[in-house]
């Protein structure tokens, strides 16, 4: 009897310069390059930690390598140029990291846990938006639950009804009150210092979205915080093995003080927060 947790998406490398401005010059001054896990692999780096004291939940991943993105900061974390971000490449990755799930009934199938979570990390515009040609085949709800990051609203509804319930965590002017109406439920994190929870049927029938508020802390770095967020939520609702109101409000409650415990500490990091 155990439970499994798969994460799809990118791994993307962190790529920290760090150093100082010189004014004289008016140029960056590296003195040390640190290398991170990014994107899906800090997901899934998360996920590990969080389930570590969960023997019944094993942790696996469909992601592939991607791209590096780079930061120039000082010794704080503070960015002091903007990201190198190779646009690019991250559009021309069509279905990065997806295309292996088409074995995931192979994979799964055989020895399917009894309750299977899909985290899919979406951060390459476009990445997930699956043309017509696409090889994604994988029967519709392999998995009981798919949580969905995505930042580009472009993730294409196969991907969504991979799970018998959904959820899509976005964060700020992410939300498309449109787009969301494809998911089950929505997680949605906004610059008023509050998280929404929507459920999409009750939000049909006129319900409002349940509000809780985030508590205000110190923070050093938030990078990563958002795979952070997203791992503890999915890793709290498989230990759950349910999605209701009363689990993704707890959810939610621990996902925020798992990420909130990244925020304090330096470039992209994985939390100390675990399932117990």
């Amino acid at each position: 009897m155990y439970k499994r947790i798969s994460v799809a998406g990118d791994f993307i490398g962190d790529k920290f310069i760090i150093g100082k401005y010189d004014a004289a010059s008016c140029k960056f001054v590296p003195t040390r390059t640190e290398f991170r896990r990014g994107g899906a692999g800090n997901t899934y780096a998360n996920v590990a930690a969080i389930i570590s004291k969960e023997p019944d939940i094993i942790c696996s991943t469909f992601a592939d390598a991607g791209p590096t993105l780079t930061r120039y900061v000082d010794e704080t974390g503070l960015l002091l140029q903007t990201w190198n971000r190779p646009t690019e490449e991250l559009q021309s990755r069509p279905i990065s990291g997806l295309t292996t799930l088409n074995y995931a009934p192979d994979i799964i199938g055989p020895s399917r846990a009894d309750y299977e979570t899909l985290i899919v990390s979406e951060y390459n515009k476009g990445a997930l938006n699956a043309n017509p040609n696409s090889p994604i085949t994988v029967p519709k709800g392999l998995f009981d639950l798919v949580v969905i990051d995505s930042k580009y609203r472009s993730v294409d509804r196969r991907v969504i009804d991979l799970g018998k319930t959904s959820i899509l965590r976005c964060t700020g002017d992410e939300l498309d009150k449109l787009y969301m109406l494809t998911y089950d439920w929505v997680v949605h994190t906004n610059h008023d210092g509050s998280i929404y929870i929507y459920n999409i049927k009750d939000f049909h029938n006129g319900t409002e979205p349940l509000k809780l508020g985030i508590p205000s802390i110190e923070t050093i770095d938030t990078v990563g915080a958002g795979d952070t967020f997203t791992a503890a939520l999915g890793a709290y609702l498989t230990k759950a093995g349910e999605v209701s109101w009363g689990t993704i409000a707890a959810a939610v409650v621990f996902a925020t003080r798992a990420a909130q415990d990244v925020c304090k500490k330096r470039f992209t990091a994985v939390t100390d927060v675990v399932l117990e």
